[in-house]
């Protein structure tokens, strides 16, 4: 007799049998033969001793209190380390007191069982490994309760759904593919399974076969466990005993496939599942539900309905009662990660990593340049803008352009060696002096700028003349600028033969991708900036930015259009679109951002494989050559390097070079 028919054997006792006695619990069932077979010995794979913690303490499981096999490093950057002393060791106990002392787990010990997850944790952590195998092992304890929906206290053969909803099809696909493994590979489920689609898989339960008959002969299959992409109206309805949402922090922010709505959606009949008097009473036994929810997610903004319910958690109260939270970063959860992969990750953006592998919450708005001395690797002191470029050496023009109410700026920027330059950049404003808008440069390239603070509108010609007169200076091989009002310029340009300044209709995503470019290349020391003026401008006092606290890069007056960059705000639209512009205020600006960061996307995209994101190995820092080898080098030493050779002051004049060092021309 195969186990299949074993198990059928078992499933058509009599339909008036609860629950067997003998069902597994959750860690038996995702390590038995019986089970998902998830262990060493039956597949060479076993849980993480935190998966397993997280699963047992949901489930209310004993947790061990004798073997430390929790290993927590000091640091991520010491996750694979050798030494002994680079890690806390815990029992499952010690961990649970540890996490509740760090504020990552909203209970000290276990009380009782509770029935909904939230779960921040990092990336590459196994999320749907542990969605997969909760939502498998609530299908199996389904079955073993033979008919459950009298257990429940609800009508023979209504429909009993678990539910998992994703950000989208794919991520749905993901979940779908890690469940519908384990129910080939478990021979328990073969008796059962009944119809297996991509966006559902039914099974019988020992009733539903007894009354009705084999699937294959049209009976009945009461069970079913349903995939979605995050749209409310079809889960509405369901009676869902499990639900699950998947990176639940990345849906969208309002509609039918917000969280909040598919929560309010699918969260009220999870609360209906209460065993019911097996005598026939009108009373359940046990008032608490046995519906549980699951939100797992890597976190995002502080904001929407999954930072909602981990704050919900750590208030405590009878709002927090029946909620198990756990936050852990990615290698705390995973040990197995390479620390090549996350120090990659971190060198990208040390922010977005902190996020995305730390499970730290961020703000939706946050300064786009977080700590001012990563900008300060980037910046040259006694670099000047260019009043001429070296005859055929090509430029990239970048344009942010307005007529009327706010600034036009051109940037131009060129590759030089392993980093991109920064070679010139001017600003036009209807009714500002020119002199005040630039205080870097002697004088305009054209007599109409003398006279723009007696404007009240730039004209498209005199713009285009502009741009004119930098082409005989400069090799300009393409430019950009904003589609929006721009059509009547770019006929003026093509008048003059500018045609390679194109004209582009930038989408959000496109902007957001060309303003993580620019992040990156300053992540690893790739841009070449100057900070100087040659004439003192008013400034607001909130304008000048203060770096005192800033370590390591003492208290420095920068250029107002270094202080533009350093005021940006970002905002979080989407997991991976960031909307950046100036603070709201007064004065305040993003012009010469705008118009830099186009220019370097520009340069970034005519060089030979990106070579100033990647650089050598590991994506570090590059020295100067030495022997035909690149040697290379970490961003604290060359951070270190750079503060090396200048000695900042608080007046811009005032700056006196250390020693001799190279001076760029061109």
């Amino acid at each position: 007799m195969s186990m299949a028919d074993l198990f059928r054997q078992v499933g058509r006792k009599s339909s008036d049998e609860q629950e067997d006695s003998q069902a597994l619990n959750i860690i038996e069932f995702i390590e038995s033969p019986f089970g998902l077979g998830f262990s060493k010995e039956l597949c060479g794979m076993a849980l993480f001793p935190v998966q397993k913690f997280i699963l047992k303490a949901f489930y209310n499981l004993p947790l061990d209190d004798t073997t430390r096999n929790i290993k927590v490093p000091k640091s991520w950057r010491q996750a694979q380390s050798a030494k002994p002393e680079d890690f806390y060791q815990f029992t499952e106990v010690e961990y649970m007191r540890y996490l509740y002392n760090e504020g990552r787990c909203n209970i000290k010990e276990q009380g009782h069982e509770r029935h909904e997850l939230v779960l921040p944790i990092g990336r590459r952590s196994g999320k749907s490994l542990i969605s997969s195998m909760i939502a498998a092992y609530e299908i199996y304890r389904l079955l073993r309760k033979i008919n459950p929906q009298r257990y429940y206290g609800i009508q023979d053969g209504a429909e009993i759904s678990i539910s998992t909803i994703a950000t989208t099809k794919d991520q749905s696909q993901i979940l779908y593919n890690a469940v519908r493994n384990h129910f080939q590979n478990c021979e328990f489920f073969s008796p059962y399974l009944s119809h297996d689609t991509q966006s559902y898989v039914r099974f019988q339960t020992p009733y539903d076969i007894d009354q009705t008959g084999d699937a294959d002969d049209g009976g009945r299959a009461s069970v079913q466990i349903k995939f979605f992409s995050s749209v409310s109206s079809g889960i509405r309805g369901l009676a869902n005993l499990v639900i699950i949402l998947d990176e639940v922090a990345f849906f969208k922010q309002k509609g039918n496939s917000s969280a909040d709505a598919v929560y309010q959606a699918a969260s009220p009949s999870v609360a209906t599942f209460a065993a019911a008097d097996p005598n026939g009473g009108q009373e359940a036994i046990n008032k608490q539900s046995e519906g549980r929810i699951i939100l797992i997610s890597s976190p995002f903004n502080k904001d929407g309905l999954f930072y909602n319910k981990y704050e919900q958690s750590k208030m405590g109260g009878s709002a927090a009662k029946d909620i198990l939270m756990v936050q852990a970063p990615t290698w705390e959860v995973n040990p197995q990660v390479p620390i090549g992969f996350l120090e990659n990750a971190h060198g990208k953006d040390p922010v977005a990593f902190a996020t995305e592998f730390g499970s730290e919450f961020t703000d939706r708005v946050s300064s786009w340049i977080e700590r001012e001395k990563d900008l300060m690797v980037c910046l040259d002191f006694d670099l000047r803008a260019s009043n001429r470029g070296k005859p055929r050496v090509p430029h990239s023009l970048g344009l942010d352009l307005a007529v009327k109410g706010d600034r036009t700026a051109i940037c131009l920027t060129r590759p030089d060696g392993d980093v991109i330059r920064q070679v010139y950049h001017e600003e036009w404003q209807a009714g500002r002096s020119w002199y005040d808008l630039n205080p870097h440069l002697e004088e305009p390239l054209v007599p109409y700028a003398k006279d723009l603070h007696t404007t009240d509108i730039l004209d498209f010609d005199e713009l285009a003349d502009w741009i004119k007169k930098l082409s005989e200076r400069f090799y300009i091989v393409d430019g950009i600028f904003d589609q929006w009002q721009g059509i009547s310029f770019k006929q003026s340009l093509d008048k003059m033969g500018l045609k390679q300044i194109e004209s582009n209709q930038f989408t959000r995503d496109e902007t957001s991708r060309m303003f993580d470019a620019f992040k990156t290349l300053m992540y690893h020391g790739r841009l070449l900036l100057y900070d100087y003026v040659i004439r003192d401008v008013e400034e607001d006092e909130d304008e000048v930015l203060n770096s005192a606290l800033d370590e390591g890069t003492g208290n420095i007056k920068h250029a107002p259009y270094v202080n533009e960059l350093l005021q940006l705000r970002a905002e979080r639209k989407s997991k991976k679109v960031i909307l950046v512009e100036a603070p709201s205020g007064p004065n305040k600006h993003d012009d010469f951002s705008d118009a830099l960061v186009r220019s370097v996307w520009l340069s970034l995209n005519r060089s030979v494989g990106n070579r100033y994101i990647t650089g050598g190995p590991g994506g570090g820092h590059q020295s100067q050559e030495q022997g035909g080898q690149r040697r290379p080098m970490s961003s604290e030493q060359y951070q270190r390097r750079r503060q090396r050779r200048h000695n900042y002051t608080n007046k811009r004049g005032d700056r006196v070079r250390r020693g001799n060092f190279n001076k760029r021309g061109y």
